[in-house]
């Protein structure tokens, strides 16, 4: 969460006193951009089976994005760390039809385990995740690869599930 903040120029304040209890605010910058419309339905994206391994060391971030490929019918499998990540494709990378990988985590980053996923498989899909727009701007110069896409944070499910689609489907 303070990653999102940080990367879009906002800020958490944190105020707590003993025998009261503490409060959480966070600002975010103004935006020019407008909002999604929300009345927008669902988009149904048939799953099929396919297995989706989703890396991200924000825990609560890499559990909501499961929940949601898992709603949409794919399955999934998850690690909070990048050595987790790369254990459990190296054990499950024949099964997998897709990885969702955070750019910035600590020790590793994502462009880190994308160079280790690309040494055992040239093709698999990769989706980079970024709540950091220097980050994002850094791996749009640096990938060349067909079959890796850029997803921002903040995002909807309707944009994730209609990334995954895509990023599926340009394979196929």
């Amino acid at each position: 969460m303070v990653g999102i903040l940080r990367g879009h120029r906002g800020a958490l304040e944190v105020v707590s006193e003993v025998g009261r209890g503490t409060t959480f605010r966070a600002f975010f910058a103004a935006s020019s951009q407008r909002p999604p419309d929300e009345a927008e339905p669902p988009l149904q994206f048939p799953a099929g089976a396919a297995l989706v391994l989703v890396i991200d060391d924000e825990v609560a971030i890499m559990r909501a994005v499961r929940a949601i490929l898992e709603q949409a019918g794919y399955r999934t499998l998850g690690a909070s760390n990048p050595d987790d990540g790369l254990r459990v494709f190296a054990e499950r990378h024949a099964e997998l039809a897709l990885v969702l990988v955070d750019v910035t985590m600590p020790k590793k980053s994502g462009l880190e385990v994308l160079t280790e996923i690309r040494a055992s498989s040239a093709t698999i899909p990769v989706v980079l995740t970024t709540g950091y727009s220097i980050d994002a701007d850094a791996v749009r110069e640096r990938l060349a690869d067909e079959h890796v896409d850029l997803l921002r944070k903040p995002f909807s499910a309707n944009v994730l599930l209609d990334r995954i689609r895509r990023s599926l489907a340009h394979v196929q």
